[in-house]
């Protein structure tokens, strides 16, 4: 059963086009969101980025916990952490995995979702490049 389209996913929207947009902020690299609400009912859409390295990945993750809670969507549950190659953050609607570049070649995980549609976020240039 698919969830319904309402309120809920406009929140969700927003959540993911923010998230990903705070991943691109903060040098995380190739930020696609996934929209996978016509493909499964456990998510609206799945963000996915590439940090350079661990440092950059647990450093992601924490600044995406903390936009989550101030946008009233907390953090549900996170794996990864240990060694920091797949970080999966689960904000219950939108869902963020977080891949160093070889884990993200090696998977290859967009196309396990190429039927899902790519929304556009709001990138906003990096500080350093003006």
């Amino acid at each position: 059963m698919k969830k319904s389209t309402s309120k809920r996913t406009a929140t969700s929207t927003t959540l993911a086009k923010e998230l990903a947009a705070t991943i691109a902020d903060n040098f995380g690299e190739q930020v696609v969101i996934l929209d996978v609400r016509q493909l499964t009912s456990y998510a609206d859409f799945l963000v996915v980025a590439t940090a350079r390295n661990p440092p950059l990945a647990r450093s992601l993750a924490d600044q995406l916990g903390v936009l989550g809670r101030s946008l009233g969507s907390p953090l549900f549950a996170s794996e990864g952490e240990s060694t920091c190659e797949w970080l999966l953050l689960d904000f219950v609607d939108v869902i963020v995995h977080l891949f160093l570049p070889e884990v993200r070649s090696y998977f290859d995980f967009e196309s396990l979702w190429r039927d899902a549609p790519r929304l556009v976020f709001p990138e906003r240039p990096h500080a350093d490049s003006a």
